[in-house]
């Protein structure tokens, strides 16, 4: 105790632990409070484990586990362990960059041949990219000093659960400062050819994951192509020769297997360069650059997306006839054959496509019919809502076109509103209590953006002249959008904050006001029995003057004292408060029958005794000793001015001289237990009495 009150520190466990000789870095791990002594960053602990050798041995503990280690601490806990103090220890990072020895045993761990073990291979993804976080520049230096076999090491272990992050991390997608490394590491893979070696993994000879891997990690680097540190990477990505490979990728792959996940996943990265080049020709047109270059890079452009409508129309065929595909029983039919993700991921790829608004990709669309065949998938898959939405933004598409020879097709060839009135008949004839179809949501909202379409003139002779089409209009759709209007709870919440709107959002979860009604002609008016304003305060004023009456405060406890204060009296105190806290009031407000006394709120009554200290004897008066004395319990807050109180009767002997001496050595014993006791003990001589 007196260590701590001088400011002194007891020791930690682990501090003693370590003021051993030959002290195991083992023992340490063990103990449980070491990751809390690193966090509070203890001087002991820290040194202890920046040593060289225990860096060292930390190093080895969480990446090179022996994989026929039974031991279920040295094969997953103390790996774990070990790397998280290397990440917590604050001036490690320090040691590991002006130390290229400790650099190469953290990097020798690539040298595994894949897959890497779990253990090892989170704990150096870890590492490194904390490493790289905390000393960019030093980490970006180093590896561009490297040769190609350490540069490949890295693409090879894709396959590892985090490796893409890492390698995203240590090309500086994520760097707050993009001149940091100044594309150091981007301009290093490029020199081994990253792009061609990671191409050449997309084959059957190795796993989905390293597929998916790959894909994604480049799909972020097209994305974030403003970033200088990866801008060589992306804009390789981004030219139509590489383009075109990767579609040939894909494209063979589909021929394989009809279910490709590179087909499916390489799709998304398309996606992502062709929104990637229209980005790049927004800006360089924002940019007002020298008008050469811009048509240069409106050539590359289109060079780009002529390259993948070569494409197109083995993806138009493969939507008609996907092959052989196993199907589907579902509760509520049979699929013969499925949709199939890579359908899905076709009827995408075209939308992105047409919506580059590039005259060609719209010719080479009508060549291919590829209108009708998604009006097909659409009607076909009634319950697939995501090719709904894909359907439904193509038709939206065709509709705000320049193109005059799209807009004809889709009303003409494809038969756009013959097939809208059409599905709308057939729910009118479907059988009773059976369900909608699950595209008929989609059919309101197509049948509403074509009637917002009239304003196109391309578009309004096809609708005018379409009598039937006119009359679904007037009639079931009109008759639809009045019920969608129809608000649900008979209003709409106001989200402002207008306070004085009983449906603003500040005020939604308060009651609603109660509003005054009519007088009744069978009633007499309420008014004279309201209470007024005047007859208020004059309450107000009356409750003050009755509590000026006494200058002290009740407590329901007081009551004690009078028993403790007795020579020979065998109330235990306990007991008393006890019976305290189980006292009913008993007034003649039928409001407050059941409430109990709260005996530690402080009230004000009137006494009726008020004991005196004569002769170092107590003795109370009685103002009534025509009437038995009674006990009666504190007052609630209602009566507390109008309450009468009489005090329990005192005993005999207290007024017995006889029994003072006799009873002497009681009666102090009593009154150091009640003085123990944290009740309130009036002063008797300080009341004022009225």
């Amino acid at each position: 105790m007196f260590g701590w009150r001088a400011g002194f520190q007891q020791k930690s466990g682990l501090e003693v632990l370590l003021e051993k000789q030959d002290v195991k870095i083992e023992e340490a791990l063990d103990h449980d409070d070491l990751l809390q002594e690193l966090r509070t960053a203890n001087e002991k602990v820290v040194n202890f484990f920046l040593k060289p050798q225990s860096i060292h041995k930390l190093v080895n503990l969480s990446l090179f586990v022996d994989s026929d280690e039974t031991d279920e601490n040295q094969k997953f806990k103390y790996p774990l362990i070990a790397c998280e103090v290397l990440v917590s220890l604050p001036t490690v990072f320090n040691v590991f960059t002006s130390n290229e020895e400790l650099m190469g045993l953290l990097i020798k761990f690539l040298e595994q041949k894949p897959p890497l073990p779990s253990p090892g291979s989170f704990c150096f993804v870890r590492i490194l990219q904390t490493l790289y976080t905390k000393k960019p520049s030093e980490v970006a230096d180093y590896l561009s000093r490297q040769n190609e076999k350490l540069a490949l090491k890295f693409l090879e272990h894709l396959e590892t659960f985090g490796m893409n992050e890492l390698i995203l991390t240590l090309l500086g997608t994520m760097d707050e400062d993009e001149n940091i490394q100044k594309g150091k590491i981007s301009k290093w893979w490029m020199e081994y050819g990253f792009i061609k070696f990671l191409f050449s993994r997309l084959t059957h000879d190795y796993s989905p994951d390293f597929h998916i891997n790959i894909i994604r990690m480049l799909s972020e680097i097209v994305r974030r192509f403003q970033n200088p540190n990866i801008s060589t990477i992306a804009d390789n990505l981004m030219t139509p020769e590489v383009s075109h490979d990767l579609m040939n990728l894909m494209m063979k792959d589909l021929q394989i297997n009809s279910k490709s996940v590179i087909f499916i996943e390489s799709t998304n990265l398309i996606i992502a360069i062709i929104d990637s080049l229209v980005r790049k020709e927004e800006m360089n047109k924002l940019c007002q650059n020298n008008k050469d270059e811009d048509s240069d890079i409106d050539n590359k452009i289109d060079e780009t997306f002529r390259g993948f409508l070569d494409f197109t129309e083995q993806l138009v065929a493969f939507l008609r006839n996907p092959g052989e595909l196993e199907q589907i029983e579902l509760t509520w039919g049979t699929l013969t054959p499925p949709l199939g993700m890579v359908r899905l991921k076709v009827v995408e790829l075209l939308l992105v496509l047409l919506k580059t608004k590039r005259r060609y990709v719209e010719d080479q669309m009508l060549q291919l019919n590829l209108l009708s065949v998604c009006l097909d998938l659409f009607f076909t898959y009634d319950m697939n809502n995501l090719l709904h939405i894909l359907v439904d933004e193509i038709i939206v598409s065709c509709l705000y076109s320049e193109n005059a020879e799209l807009i004809t097709d889709l009303f003409s060839k494809a038969q756009l509103l013959n097939r809208l009135i059409k599905a709308v008949q057939d729910d009118e004839n479907r059988p009773p209590k059976s369900t909608r179809k699950g595209y008929f949501g989609h059919i309101i909202s197509i049948s509403n953006k074509i009637e917002e379409a009239k304003q196109n003139p391309m578009v309004n002779p096809f609708i005018e002249s379409n009598q039937e089409w006119k009359r679904y209009v007037e009639g079931k759709l009109n008759e639809w959008n009045e019920k969608d209007k129809s608000i649900l709870g008979g209003t709409v919440p106001n989200l402002g904050g207008n306070i004085h709107d009983p449906l603003s959002i500040q005020n939604f979860y308060q009651p609603p006001q109660e509003q005054e009604s009519p007088p009744s002609p069978t009633m007499p008016s309420s008014s004279k029995y309201t209470v007024t304003m005047e007859e208020e305060q004059e309450d107000l004023k009356e409750s003050e003057r009755n509590a000026d009456v006494l200058d002290m405060h009740f407590d329901a406890r007081d009551s004690l004292g009078d028993d403790l204060l007795l020579p020979g009296s065998q109330t235990n105190a306990n007991e008393d408060v006890w019976h305290e806290r189980q006292i009913v009031d008993n007034s003649n407000s039928t409001e407050d029958w059941c409430r109990f006394d709260d005996p530690f709120q402080e009230k004000f009554i009137i006494p009726q005794s008020v004991p005196k200290l004569e002769n170092n004897e107590i003795i109370h008066e009685d103002s009534s000793s025509d009437e038995e004395d009674t006990f009666i319990p504190s007052p609630t807050k209602e009566s507390t001015t109008t309450a009468e109180v009489t005090p329990k009767p005192t005993s005999p002997s207290l007024h017995s001289s006889s029994n003072q001496h006799q009873h002497q050595d009681e009666d102090e014993h009593d009154m150091d237990t009640f003085n123990s006791i944290n009740f309130w003990r009036p002063n008797w001589e300080t009341v004022a009495v009225e």
